[in-house]
């Protein structure tokens, strides 16, 4: 717990720090910066000085069904955000310029910057931050607190850290769902598939001219569809997992999730979709 602690101030301090090389660096290079020196390295920093490698991280194997899974269900998330991010912008206006700022910067001038833009603002993001937040971070928090608490605590702490207001609580709730997501199969990568493909997603609408995020004209019709489809894929989720035996969080386990490991804390208290928890096998 004290070194995820220790890594999270690292990777603010640093973060904070790198915004100080923008007169004088490429945005795109302080991007890069950013996600490498400032959020990926203090994780494995920490989990190298926790003497359990990738364990610490929660580096375990996955089939490709729940990361799948999970990117579809942070897919379906973008609708409903995108449009709490509009009712945000409309009851504080100076928002809205802060988010056009982010939408251009990853605005991309032809399909190799597009593959660029992706690969900086899509994949080295799912991979660094969801390795410090639901690697490392989360597990370290469910050995202190209760699951549900852990889950919250990550993912506010995940939601400041985007230092943007607009951005707070949608990163909150996507937050919340990857946390639950990861606790539930016990292994980081499906949060890194589902982070990945939320940011993609939007990369891939401000290039294709969307002015107010991914979900900003989205009609509430589609909104309530995409949050029905979440809920019946999110009950899906809950059904393929199971809640794992009470264990010490982040002791090495036998097998992959999935194949009768200790690797997760226990599941039974966990947030789950209405429909789902009721059918997991303890």
């Amino acid at each position: 717990m004290i070194l995820a602690g220790w890594a999270l101030v690292l990777a603010l301090l640093l973060s904070l720090a790198s915004g100080l090389l923008v007169p004088w660096v490429p945005l795109r290079g302080v991007m890069a910066l950013q996600e490498l020196g400032c959020v990926l390295l203090p994780a494995l920093l920490a989990a190298r000085l926790s003497g359990m490698g990738g364990e610490a991280l929660q580096l375990r194997r996955s089939g490709a069904v729940l990361p799948l899974l999970t990117a579809a269900l942070a897919a379906l998330l973008l609708p409903p955000l995108g449009k709490l991010m509009e009712l945000e912008m409309r009851l504080l206006p100076d928002l809205e310029e802060l988010a056009r700022g982010l939408e251009e910067m990853v605005r991309a001038s032809g399909a190799a910057d597009l593959l660029l833009v992706l690969l900086l603002a899509a994949a080295l993001p799912a991979l660094a931050e969801e390795l410090l937040f639901r690697g490392l971070l989360l597990w370290a928090l469910a050995g202190r607190f209760r699951p549900a608490m852990a889950i919250l605590i990550q993912a506010f702490l995940f939601g400041l850290a985007h230092l943007h207001p607009a951005r707070l609580l949608p990163m909150l709730l996507l937050g919340i769902f990857l946390g639950w997501a990861v606790l539930r199969a016990g292994t980081v990568w499906v949060g890194v598939a589902g982070h990945f493909v939320f940011n993609a997603l939007i990369v891939l609408a401000a290039n294709a001219g969307q002015e107010s995020g991914p979900a900003g004209s989205v009609p509430w019709g589609w909104v309530a569809g995409a949050l029905a489809l979440f809920a019946a894929g999110a009950a899906l989720l809950a059904r393929l997992t199971r809640p794992a035996p009470s264990a010490a969080v982040g002791e090495p386990s036998a097998s992959p999730p999935g194949e009768g490991e200790p690797g997760a804390p226990s599941a039974s208290s966990l947030p789950a979709p209405s429909g789902g928890g009721s059918e997991t096998r303890p």
